[in-house]
């Protein structure tokens, strides 16, 4: 049969080599605008790792001084009526656990990079503030690397929480926990004094600080809420809450929202505002998404379009080959032989044309790379892929996972334009099929 099947090939071999061309060119322009989408949409469908489904955002303000209802005996009690307003919150029967978060939290409004103090490192790891006493781990959902809920240690001096990248790249192939943070860099370094006398106290699974960003070396630091300049406003801070399993967030935020009206105020601190987690990162990630979503719906428009140009011309080459299915028919072939070998002669010239035409774009892929997601603008370092590798870090592993996803919306799109006019000359009558003959 395989035999046959080339030597029809070699045939109508003018007519098909058109059809290869066809495909091949397609086959690069799918390239151009599948890669893209396809590397972007992975990335920013990553798990940020960390419980953000259940995850609900409140807002907190303060009644300017001279105000309506202002209290001039909570002056200076800001954060003291912050945690007034945490414990009203934990009271709640749906609610499993609550926080404060600094502004400086998984898809916070702000970010601080530092790189790693390490002459041989190059890269950058985030810092995200906690307080300390108020669930903050387990309110988030952070897991250890057990994989089981992360316990906040003891802290008491300065202490720090690194992520497992984190401590791989500062204390490779050793348990970090009860080591300094810097005690593998030069002393005579200056500039890598701030975090010398930081000891490690544990050490967390990986969370995503962003969406866009992906994957994110984070360092946890604590602050003293209470002696920062940071925290003189009640808007440098919100109040995250875990909602228990089963309850629907958006429902809870509806029923909540009077509560946190009416009752969520302690002197001049007063919440506003609830949201789902999801939200704060939509928000975030919105001109990246956009940008996603453009790129995909160009790649949607051209490729739909390409695709039905090669349902079309493979329809209508298959609908001209009904005197050869009554010729088989009259020497006894089944339909299903016909119809598998016409769709195999498909199937061989698509995927030749795939080869071809991934060959092409691999000439300049290796000159101007692949694509790379959008927003991930800070941890393409050696060092960070290093401990953080994914699929399409590796330029081989991205190119055959790309090339075989383009293969196989090819190979199903040949087939259809195949199978629907193969399916229906395959039985035809041979009488019927060689009546003009």
């Amino acid at each position: 049969m395989l035999k046959l099947i080339f030597k029809n090939l070699w045939a109508r071999r003018r007519r098909n080599i058109w059809v290869v061309v066809e495909m091949v060119l397609i086959t690069v322009v799918a390239w151009v605008v599948l890669d893209p989408a396809i590397v972007t949409g992975y990335h920013l469908s990553l798990d940020p790792g960390y419980d953000i489904d259940r995850l609900v955002a409140i807002n907190l303000a303060e009644i300017p001084k001279g105000g309506k209802g202002y209290d001039e005996d909570a002056e200076g009690k800001m954060m003291e009526n912050v945690y007034r307003i945490l414990d009203k919150v934990r009271t709640d029967s749906r609610v499993e656990a609550a926080t404060i978060a600094p502004n400086l939290r998984p898809e916070g409004s702000a970010s601080v990079l530092n790189s790693f103090p390490v002459d041989t490192v190059s890269g950058y790891y985030l810092d995200v503030k906690f307080f300390r006493g108020t669930d903050y781990f387990k309110t988030f959902g952070i897991k250890g690397l057990d994989g089981k809920p992360f316990q906040e240690p003891p802290l008491s001096g300065s202490e720090i929480i690194v992520s497992r990248s984190v401590a791989q790249i500062m204390h490779p192939g050793i348990n970090a926990v009860g080591h300094y943070f810097n005690e593998t860099t030069d002393t005579t370094f200056e500039k890598y004094s701030w975090n010398r006398d930081r000891l490690i106290a544990g050490v967390t699974d990986e969370i995503a600080y962003r969406s866009t960003i992906g994957r994110s070396p984070v360092s946890f630091q604590y602050d003293d809420e209470y002696n920062s300049n940071i925290y003189r406003s009640a808007n440098a801070v919100i109040l995250v809450l875990r909602i228990k399993p089963g309850i629907n967030p958006h429902r809870f935020i509806e029923e909540y929202s009077p509560i946190i009206a009416s009752e969520l105020k302690a002197g001049n601190v007063y919440a506003h505002s609830p949201q789902l987690y999801t939200q704060l990162r939509d928000n975030m990630a919105m001109d990246a998404h956009n940008k996603y979503v453009i790129s995909l719906a160009l790649a949607v428009f051209f490729f739909v379009n390409l695709c039905l140009g090669i349902i079309g011309t493979f329809y209508l080459q298959t609908r001209t080959r009904s005197r050869d299915t009554g010729i088989m028919r009259s020497f006894g072939a089944t339909p299903r032989k016909i119809l598998m070998e016409i769709m195999s002669e498909g199937w061989i010239m698509t995927t030749i044309s795939w080869i071809l035409g991934c060959c092409i774009f691999y000439v300049y892929a290796r000159k101007n790379g692949l694509a790379r997601p959008v927003g991930a603008w800070y941890s393409d370092t050696d060092a960070v892929l290093s401990v953080l590798p994914l699929w399409f870090d590796s330029f081989w592993t991205h190119f055959f996972v790309v090339s075989l996803i383009i293969y196989a919306i090819l190979m199903l799109t040949v087939s259809i334009g195949i199978y629907i006019p193969a399916r229906s000359i395959s039985k035809a009558n041979p009488v019927d099929a060689l009546k003009d003959e």
